[in-house]
């Protein structure tokens, strides 16, 4: 006798199927894989991730969001396309395999709005401005008014179906709302995160979130209780408080005692991770058992997760990659099942449509005049009311849960899905094209060592990405010679990758507080480690501290807007390779990026620091007898002009030794460097005047023929320094250059600087690879044959 089970599909239609069919014996006995479980969810998994893989790859590069390209991947799936083959629906996604495939989904939709909560931070909507305040507000509050406005006018003057009359008001409420979640990972998808667009965009959407998911929820609540007695409404109310209250005073507690109880320096406790897993799914059976959306408690529970805790990180680095890349596509599959484009008829497209471009223009609207108001240039404005518009995850969130409840209908749910895919698709390249954040690192002065006057203070900008980057630098400081005629302003930035939280967060230590105690933390060895060098050198050394917490992508942007504000001359980077204490090379490709687009973009002169980590290189400088010996390797251009001015500055420490070599080639005749080289003679002889009678100033000069003797020179003088600063780019054309271009390893270190700081040497010389400014209003040092 064959057992046979029940199963229910979506529709609620009963099928039969044989008793536990669960894992195949494979083909060569005679099963067929397709119809057991197991081989389907399988199959599901791999079609689900591929599809939404590749098309992530083919649609990136033309500009959009990974949410368009996982929703495309989902209609694909969907009756729209492969599903209209019965072969494929019925082998791929058959209805005795929707309870294993919407399980799954559901538990991915739950643990990504639990990283919702993780990663949002409500302390953003309590700091946040009068402008983003207003922003929020309005961006709520205005598409809400008008699109209510024109779905009562339409449900009032035009023949329309009585059931999607019914649905227009909730129509244009769902359409009307904002997720800060969607527009965070919309920024960050444009790399836009940290820009100064960015940041507002954030705190915004903070504020409009809060206002949309409290009247979705409502109305929600009210609409699956309408026909319940005020009993029913009542005791779900209390579920709710009751929720609350076990989040707040009993999970979180226990969370604050873990992070409490694990030593500085260390990892969260595996078991310390599972009991928080636990409590995920705790909240979920909770919210079930009670009436409410399993999905509400999860992500009030990643809210209550101490904001800046190591807790967060930690759940992150767990959760975010496979709930990301292996559950959430079957989410957008699912949703994609559900979305059939033939069920739709032109006049409930043409209505449902109305009402979300009339939500559109109110988003975009009541962005740009409080933005506008607030004096943001027209162009600004348009984009940042273009990304306070975009829709996501959260909006199909919404719209399921309103499907679910009978709502709306099938037809109603599939318009509104093509309409969110068609707007966030419209929107990313829109947005590409008008917004620029690297225009506004345009200096309108010239930012670099060269042009800064005698005996003014030096603005140095250095970025640390970790503590080891630290005595190397402080030596670079010391070297660049402070005095009482000439200070030294020192702007120290800490770089954090963003990790357990959306919003990236620039901390200035001089005005942090307690709520910022756990960013000061991780930056406080490096603080005091400048700081010790500023007593040392007190009254000409003044020292400025700041943790900037972004994401790799788009960390460029707090550098150069930092370094833009407080007119830095220079900024230091560290090289993304460096030698650790026991002599092994690390390498990190991420700030390797980072160096990059500083170069790219920086509104100042760029020094690159490479470390050979020895203690040569790292002895304090200050009251060292021995002679700090650096070299200046000048072949000309405009770089090289301006790693000489640095080592001119640096030839009047009393501690230091300077030696400048002069490369030369026999029978130069390129026309088209006649200026720089009149440039170039015209800063020798200024540098043969400053330091005529300094014996600890050697200059001499070498004659190469090609890039080969260039190379052989500087081979013998890689021992005898302790820093060598060498230009980045030159000219492409000169004989010195041209043999080497076979051999770049790195371009962002230019050809001389790639052969030094790619070397497998152990001489221990440091090297400072200067870029002179090239980003400004005029133009200037602006060449197009250098690289």
């Amino acid at each position: 006798m064959v057992k046979l089970t029940h199963v229910a599909t979506l529709d609620n239609i009963v099928y039969c199927q044989k008793h536990r069919m669960i894992l195949s014996k494979g083909v060569w006995l005679g099963d067929n894989p397709f119809d057991f479980s197991t081989p389907i969810f399988m199959m599901q998994i791999a079609i689900s991730t591929g599809i939404t893989g590749i098309l992530r790859f083919l649609l990136k590069p033309l500009g959009q969001c990974s949410f368009v390209s996982q929703m495309l991947g989902g209609l694909i799936a969907g009756p729209t396309v492969l599903g209209r083959s019965h072969v494929f629906r019925g082998r791929i996604f058959p209805p005795r395999g929707a309870y294993v495939f919407e399980t799954c989904q559901y538990f991915g939709i739950l643990f990504f709005l639990f990283l919702v909560g993780l990663k949002m931070d409500l302390g953003i909507a309590r700091k946040s401005g009068r402008k983003a305040l207003i922003i929020g507000i309005l961006s709520f509050v205005l598409p809400m008014l008008l699109t209510i406005s024109v779905a009562l006018l339409m449900k009032s003057f035009i023949p329309m179906d009585r059931k999607l009359g019914h649905s227009l008001p909730f129509i244009a409420t769902f359409e009307s709302l904002s997720s800060f979640h969607v527009i965070a990972s919309f920024l960050s998808d444009l790399n836009l995160i940290n820009s100064e667009i960015g940041r507002l965009a954030m705190a915004s959407s903070m504020i409009s979130s809060i206002c949309s998911w409290t009247v979705a929820a409502a109305l929600l609540i009210v609409e699956q209780y309408v026909h319940s007695q005020a009993r029913g409404v009542a005791l779900l109310i209390l579920s709710i408080a009751c929720m609350l209250i076990m989040i707040v005073y009993i999970m979180r507690p226990i969370m604050l005692w873990m992070v409490r109880n694990t030593p500085e320096g260390e990892s969260i406790r595996e078991l310390h991770i599972l009991i928080i897993f636990v409590m995920v799914l705790v909240c979920a059976l909770f919210g079930e058992f009670m009436g409410q959306h399993s999905l509400f408690g999860p992500m009030v529970l990643g809210l209550a997760i101490p904001s800046g805790s190591p807790l967060r990180e930690m759940i992150e680095d767990k959760l975010e990659v496979f709930v990301s890349v292996v559950l959430l596509p079957l989410y957008f599959v699912a949703i994609g099942l559900r979305t059939d484009l033939f069920l739709i008829e032109l006049d409930s497209f043409v209505l449902v449509e109305l009402i979300a471009v009339f939500a559109f223009l109110g988003k975009v609207s009541g962005t740009m005049l409080p933005a506008l108001y607030y004096d943001m240039t027209l162009t600004d404005a348009a984009s940042l009311g273009l990304i306070m518009s975009a829709q996501g995850i959260m909006d199909l969130q919404f719209f399921k849960r309103a499907l679910q409840l009978r709502v709306i209908n099938e037809e109603t749910y599939s318009i509104m899905i093509i309409s969110t895919v068609l707007l966030t698709g419209t929107i990313s390249p829109l947005i590409r094209t008008l917004y620029n954040p690297s225009r506004r690192y345009v200096a309108y002065k010239r930012r670099t060592i060269q042009h800064l006057k005698r005996n003014t203070e030096l603005r140095v900008f250095v970025c640390v990405y970790r503590e080891d980057n630290v005595p190397t630098i402080i030596n670079l400081l010391e070297a660049s010679n402070p005095t009482r005629e000439s200070t030294i302003c020192v702007y120290v930035l800490h770089l954090v990758e963003l990790l357990g939280q959306a919003t990236p967060i620039l901390v200035s230590h001089q005005q942090a507080g307690k709520d910022n105690s756990s960013y000061n933390n991780r930056s406080k060895r490096i603080i005091n480690a400048f700081g010790i060098y500023e007593q040392r050198n007190q009254g000409i050394v003044s020292i400025y501290a700041f943790t900037a917490i972004s994401p790799y992508l788009s960390m460029h942007n707090d550098i150069c807007s930092i370094a833009l504000e407080k007119r830095a001359s220079i900024i230091i980077i560290p090289f993304h390779k460096q030698r650790t204490s026991d002599g092994m090379v690390e390498t990190t490709n991420p700030i390797r990026n980072v160096n990059r687009n500083v170069f790219n973009m920086a509104p100042c002169s760029v020094g690159l620091l490479i470390d050979r980590g020895t203690s040569g290189a790292k002895s304090c400088l200050m009251g060292s007898k021995s002679l700090f010996r650096v070299a200046v390797i000048f072949l000309g251009g405009a770089d090289d002009r301006e790693a000489l001015s640095y080592g001119m500055r640096m030839a009047d420490h009393s501690n230091v030794s300077l030696t400048v070599i002069r490369f030369l080639v026999l029978h130069e005749t390129i026309i088209g460097k006649m200026v720089d080289m009149k440039l170039d003679g015209v800063l020798m002889n200024e540098f043969r005047t400053y330091c005529l009678g300094n014996e600890r100033v050697v200059y001499r000069e070498e004659v190469v023929t090609d890039g080969v003797g260039l190379v052989a020179v500087i081979q013998t003088m890689e021992y005898k320094y302790d820093l060598m600063i060498v230009g980045r780019r030159h000219d492409v054309e000169s004989p010195l250059v041209k043999g080497l271009t076979e051999w770049n390893e790195f371009p962002e270190l230019g050809y001389i600087g790639d052969m030094l700081g790619s070397s497998e040497t152990d001489s221990g010389v440091s090297i400072l690879v200067v870029q002179q400014q090239t980003r400004s209003a005029e133009g200037f040092n602006e060449n197009p044959d250098l690289v």
